[in-house]
């Protein structure tokens, strides 16, 4: 057959090759739209209930009007509760410490509504980056782009850098974590050397239960034992500016009453071995009843501290009639 039949010269087939040319420009850079997203778009009609309507299937981007509907605008608790389930965190963890950067400490989980709208700006810049004037009628990528920023919260003239802005996103967290009554101690020196903090990433020399307990001592997470607040491995100061480490620290904030317990492990010795041990723990701890006053908002003359002997052959002393012991 001639192909000048059917009225095909030199320069139609040329259009006719760079016109496949691009389309298969465009297809390649498609495929790499996240597989998970492209299930998200729209086609153009579908009949339901005797309606033509848009339809989700594979093609396009969804379009930011719809996107709301399916990304988390307040995020469940079901994620956050599932991720403390299984790294063995306290329920009451702060959520923003999940969501922070690990260079300060956090654990850098994906948070949903962030991603539906950074993967949104992904692959409107991706889409917009090709020279197809079909997508270009079709679509504005760049008004897209600029409410899925807003959304996020950032002023519409935001650069559409994906990495930067959930950079910016984990900093809001972490100033959130800063900002927290009790959970927020001393969070604020993480980001003072980062290097330091490589450990919640690598676990590098910690067992699974060594990296746990490093990480409620980051948020301060308080484990609940009956009606006391009870606090493990406590830094103090005491009046002589001296540094000490309390065992245990249980507070009854219903009452505002105090206690430093620290448990001995030695050799039975003297009948009343119990009392001395008893009586070198509080010269060792009343001297931080005042910096304890300040950290708690206790009264010093409402602090206790109880030593505790224990001897090498598993002997208890009698502290029954302690109601912190008792507990």
């Amino acid at each position: 057959m001639d192909l000048r039949e059917v009225g095909y010269d030199g320069r139609n087939w040329i259009n006719l090759a760079q016109d496949r040319d691009r389309r298969r420009a465009y297809f390649s850079k498609v495929s790499t739209v996240p597989r998970w997203y492209t299930t998200f778009v729209i086609k153009p009609q579908k009949e339901v209930n005797g309606r033509q309507v848009g339809w989700p299937g594979k093609g396009s981007p969804l379009p930011i009007n719809l996107l709301g509907k399916f990304a988390f605008k307040k995020p469940r608790t079901a994620p956050q509760s599932a991720v403390k389930e299984i790294i063995g965190l306290p329920i009451d963890s702060p959520d923003s410490m999940l969501y922070s950067s690990r260079k300060v400490r956090g654990l850098g989980i994906m948070k949903a509504s962030w991603e539906a709208f950074l993967q949104h700006i992904n692959v409107c810049n991706l889409l917009d980056s090709i020279d197809d004037p079909l997508l270009a009628t079709t679509r504005n990528f760049a008004q897209e782009i600029r409410a899925s920023i807003q959304h996020l919260g950032f002023p519409s003239e935001e650069q559409p850098n994906v990495r930067n802005i959930q950079k910016k996103l984990r900093n809001q967290q972490f100033e959130e974590w800063k900002k927290l009554n009790h959970r927020g101690k001393g969070v604020s020196h993480f980001s003072e050397w980062s290097k330091s903090n490589y450990w919640i990433s690598t676990k590098k020399g910690l067992s699974t239960s060594q990296w746990t307990n490093a990480i409620k001592m980051n948020c301060n997470v308080i484990a609940k034992s009956g009606k006391f607040d009870v606090y493990e491995e406590v830094h103090c100061i005491s009046s002589t500016g001296s540094t000490k480490r309390a065992d245990i620290i249980a507070i009854d904030n219903s009452q505002k009453i105090g206690f430093i317990i620290d448990p001995t492990i030695r050799f039975e010795g003297a009948e009343f071995q119990p009392q001395e041990v008893d009586l070198e723990k509080k010269r060792h701890y009343e001297p931080c009843f005042p910096y304890l006053e300040e950290k708690y908002r206790i009264p010093v003359c409402r602090w206790e501290v109880i030593g505790l002997l224990f001897g090498n052959t598993g002997i208890f002393s009698d502290y029954s009639g302690s109601p912190v012991i008792a507990q």
